[in-house]
């Protein structure tokens, strides 16, 4: 049986509603209903949005690989992304996240 909330959340997300991206994402991230695809997919959705939360867990996605492959220069993007709209810890991460690719350490 489907969930009757979600799906909701799921609707208004498809009509534009970025909180309701961000609320169907971490549904899906949470470790209860955990499905890093569903959850990466939801992410990028409000993130292609310009919503600054979304931006950063899907640049987070890109630097340990849920749902997706690890591509550091992709985090990277999506981390300034989140930053340059004031995400407090997407700041920290674009340094964290710099270093570790001119380290080439993480290649």
């Amino acid at each position: 049986m489907k969930d009757l909330k979600l799906e909701k959340w799921k609707k208004a997300a498809l009509q534009g509603d970025n909180e309701a991206c961000l609320y169907v994402a971490k549904w899906y991230a949470s470790n209860e209903h955990r499905d890093d695809n569903e959850a990466h997919k939801w992410f990028k959705l409000g993130a292609e949005r310009g919503h600054r939360i979304c931006q950063f867990y899907y640049g987070n996605d890109f630097e340990v690989g849920d749902g997706c492959e690890v591509n550091l220069r992709e985090a990277l993007h999506w981390y300034k992304l989140a930053a340059d709209q004031g995400h407090e810890y997407a700041k920290l991460m674009v340094d964290w996240v710099t270093t570790k690719i001119e380290s080439g350490f993480y290649d």
